[in-house]
């Protein structure tokens, strides 16, 4: 699918990751980087030559503006926050949160379509929605000690530390770290659960580039959705991975 990826000018940017479904589609992107004044200008211009199918941007207030300007320019569609591009015979189609992210909702997309996407965020300004990499925990985590061990693992990594529903009504972590259908929708590029058994609303919230999963159950739901499964302790896990972190 011809995408093009648009920045803006003069302003610091980590490159956009587009959630395709599958790989082939983001092969032919080109980056776009246009001066703000003439910014709707420039890129209707560039579409006029190039003709993408879609248009990207990252999500903010500002984005969201001009995407919504462009789409109207453009006479295509418009969409924020979206978690997941694919497509079928009928088209486009994009996938992001509905009801403060407590369902997720499926759009078809008039081409050309012009979406915003979480970026990545600059060192130090990360959250569970733009990390690149998370460690999660769940229920068998075993408690509030285990879970700031992981938190304090994931900041070594330069990563974020969520936390299943059972984590977090078990007060173990904080509610800002909830992670599925009820909680943050999260794309990192590798996350990492511990003690997490999988459950569909769990798993409903993420949609990460690779998923290694650890737990002490080896029949739990986790493995069968993740590329890396490792049968251990939670405890067990976390002192291996403070060992290794700390060079000992």
């Amino acid at each position: 699918m011809k995408t093009a990826i648009l920045y803006l000018a003069g302003e610091k940017h980590c490159p956009l990751t587009i959630p395709f479904t599958a790989a082939e589609d983001g092969t032919d992107a080109v980056n776009w980087v246009l001066d703000r004044p003439d910014f709707l200008e420039q890129a209707a211009c560039r579409y006029g030559a190039e003709r993408p199918d879609l248009l990207v941007l990252e999500d903010g207030g500002e984005a969201r503006g001009l995407a919504v300007g462009l789409a109207r320019r453009l006479g295509g569609s418009c969409l924020f926050q979206v978690r997941e591009l694919w497509r079928e015979e009928s088209g486009l189609l994009a996938r992001r949160g509905a009801y403060n992210s407590n369902l997720q909702a499926v759009y078809r997309l008039r081409t050309p379509a012009v979406v915003t996407v979480a970026g990545r965020g600059a060192p130090g300004t990360e959250t569970l929605e733009n990390a690149a990499g998370i460690l999660a925990a769940g229920r068998g985590i075993g408690g509030k000690q285990n879970f700031q061990r992981l938190a304090a693992c994931a900041a070594a990594l330069g990563a974020q530390a969520g936390a299943t529903r059972p984590a977090v009504m078990n007060t173990w972590a904080e509610m800002e770290r909830l992670i599925g259908q009820s909680g943050h929708q999260v794309s990192p590029r590798w996350m990492v659960t511990v003690g997490a058994s999988g459950s569909g609303p769990f798993l409903a919230g993420v949609r990460a580039e690779r998923l290694a999963a650890v737990d002490n159950d080896p029949n739990a739901m986790i493995f069968w959705n993740a590329d890396l499964g490792i049968q251990a302790d939670a405890g067990a896990f976390l002192d291996a991975l403070e060992k290794e972190l700390s060079g000992t």
